[in-house]
């Protein structure tokens, strides 16, 4: 039997209950050509979890482990019902696997000149400070944060589509009845027809900002793990766990479009916003904790803003050492 590839992704990244968990490793041990199978989705599963941040890009030696693999050897195993599904299978999974070990070894874009009837992986990182818009086949933009991955598994003719992602990235996805957009992170996965939303993703949790449309966000595998959430809610996923968050996250976006909005925010929220944004430490006196900012800043520099908050809250600021020190009198 054929297995989906879901199934076996959140038997990897241990979404599975046990009789999933059972069924998994029944279809696993049926063939030498399932077990094949496995181990590929799950070496695309290990890639998806390297921290590519780190990593220096080196795109001749990338190609150069790339061809070695292609032409290594002619013959790559499958299932003999997807022989007689599709006989351009092998190389799919030839351009698959290429793309796969390109991300490897750092480079954050692949694209061979294949014919465009052909499957592949487009696979994109980015640095610090780096922020990257991907406009996909189907009409679906993602803006991929700093220090993120992102993989995107085109095949022609499926009925879902499906991408990986470690980091931050905002989705407008096209809207398309007949085909789920599904993405697959270290801790949870997402599933949307067509809508907009902000989502994080990291190794031990996950988090969403739904601005248009619904989303399907948790253990998609298990319906009382996961939740349908709709325009102006958020969410987050933790050990197995999701919860909705209450109040609006204005700063969702921030990073993508520079937009600053304090509503009666207090010091604690606004520092903690601005030492994400500015990526800088700041300390604050207890006395003024119960002082509350409404203000929007756009595009400004960290200076600007703090000269904006002493002007209507009389909050001072002094810097030692790169720290960012607040005090004042406090507010009533």
């Amino acid at each position: 039997m054929l297995l989906k590839e879901e199934k076996i992704f959140n038997y990897l990244n241990g979404f599975s209950d046990q009789t999933e968990k059972t069924e998994v490793e029944v279809w696993k041990a049926e063939s030498q050509a399932n077990q094949a199978e496995f181990e590929k989705l799950k070496r695309i599963h290990e890639l998806s979890l390297i921290d590519t941040g780190s990593l220096t890009v080196d795109v001749d030696k990338g190609w150069s482990k790339v061809s070695d693999e292609l032409f290594a050897s002619k013959q790559v195993q499958m299932p003999v019902e997807e022989i007689a599904d599709n006989k351009s299978f092998e190389w799919k999974w030839v351009y698959r696997i290429a793309a796969i070990l390109v991300l490897a070894v750092g480079i954050s874009y692949i694209y061979s000149g294949m014919d465009k009837n052909d499957s592949f992986d487009l696979a994109y990182t980015t640095k610090s400070g780096e922020i990257k818009e991907i406009k996909l086949s189907d009409g679906t933009v993602v803006f991929v944060n700093e220090n993120s991955s992102f993989h995107y598994y085109k095949q022609p003719n499926d009925d879902s589509r499906r991408v990986y992602l470690k980091g931050e990235a905002y989705f407008e996805v096209a809207k398309d009845e007949n085909r789920p957009f599904t993405i697959y992170s270290p801790s949870a996965s997402t599933r949307v027809l067509g809508t907009s939303f902000n989502l994080k993703t990291a190794q031990k949790g996950a988090s969403i900002d739904v601005f248009s449309g619904k989303v399907a966000f948790g253990d998609l595998s298990a319906s009382e793990k996961n939740i349908l959430l709709i325009k102006g809610q958020r969410a987050a996923f933790k050990e197995g766990k999701v919860k909705e968050m209450t109040g609006t996250n204005h700063n969702a976006l921030a990073w993508k479009t520079g937009i600053l909005m304090f509503q009666s925010e207090p010091i604690s929220g606004v520092v903690k916003t601005l030492e994400k944004f500015y990526k800088v430490d700041i300390k604050y006196d207890d006395n003024i904790s119960n002082c509350l900012i409404t203000s929007k800043f756009e595009n400004k520099s960290l200076s600007e803003v703090l000269k904006v908050i002493e002007i209507i809250s009389q909050i001072k600021n002094t810097t030692k050492d790169g720290v960012v020190y607040l005090s004042g009198p406090g507010c009533k």
